[in-house]
């Protein structure tokens, strides 16, 4: 067993000589359950995901009323386990982060047309070869199109853009506020937010307090930057995770 979370668990798992990790959703609703397989089944068996920083995705089932995904295997867990054993990271480990995510952002958003819609420290896998890859592609909405916006309320509170809060319709830009909030919580060390008022209380301060920032007395001026351009309230005001890969942080 590596981990359990509110609606399943994972498990390490080995089919011959490879090692894998097996996640088990339970879903009761059967419209709902149906969605996510297809979801899932999109991006189970593209050879591409790896080489763009996604979770490769070997096969997806459903068994008893939930869904089982095997994914490749990463031995050092997620971002979110290295931040509660070790603390905030160095700058120069959090160029390397970044730079895969942006990877893998660019690659879901421009080569899938998809929006991940839970993107946070927790869904980041790292591996002790130095990769990062995206995971858990459970709350991924494919679009139509380029234009296309979604209208349904998933993925992790906490993390979710203003415009969601706000129960209206979100397209890439939201995955890119939440990317901010991950790179605040990375070099703090802690979410960003208040957890002590709980979910109502981080909505609001999400609508009605300023963007959290990175103290400018403690890091570099082009992290404090990035992280500032992430986190813009107005959706139409961050850059894409194409603009962000040509940010000067990640060029120091």
């Amino acid at each position: 067993m590596l981990g359990r979370g509110a609606s399943g668990y994972v498990r390490r798992a080995r089919l011959c000589d490879k090692l894998l990790a097996v996640k088990r959703i339970a879903i009761s609703d059967d419209e709902r359950r149906r969605q996510t397989f297809n979801e899932i089944s999109t991006l189970v068996g593209c050879t591409d995901l790896s080489a763009a920083n996604l979770i490769t995705c070997y096969g997806v089932r459903c068994i008893e009323g939930n869904i089982e995904i095997a994914m490749e295997y990463m031995d050092l867990g997620s971002l979110g386990d290295l931040l509660r054993r070790h603390g905030p990271l160095p700058e120069e480990a959090l160029g390397s982060l970044l730079d895969q995510t942006l990877a893998a952002l660019h690659h879901l958003h421009k080569e899938k047309h998809a929006v991940h819609r839970d993107l946070k420290p927790q869904n980041l896998l790292l591996s002790s070869s130095g990769k990062c890859k995206l995971s858990d592609f459970g709350c991924v909405a494919e679009l139509q199109d380029s234009f296309g916006k979604c209208g349904t309320f998933v993925g992790t509170v906490p993390y979710m853009s203003p415009e969601r809060i706000h129960g209206g319709e979100y397209s890439y830009a939201s995955d890119i506020w939440s990317l901010g909030l991950t790179i605040v919580e990375a070099a703090l060390g802690h979410f960003p937010y208040a957890r002590c008022n709980g979910y109502w209380g981080i909505l609001q301060a999400v609508l009605h307090e300023s963007s959290p920032t990175l103290p400018a007395d403690r890091f570099s001026p082009e992290i404090v930057d990035l992280a500032a351009q992430c986190l813009q309230k107005a959706a139409v005001d961050r850059p894409t995770a194409r603009e962000l890969q040509a940010h000067p942080f990640l060029e120091r």
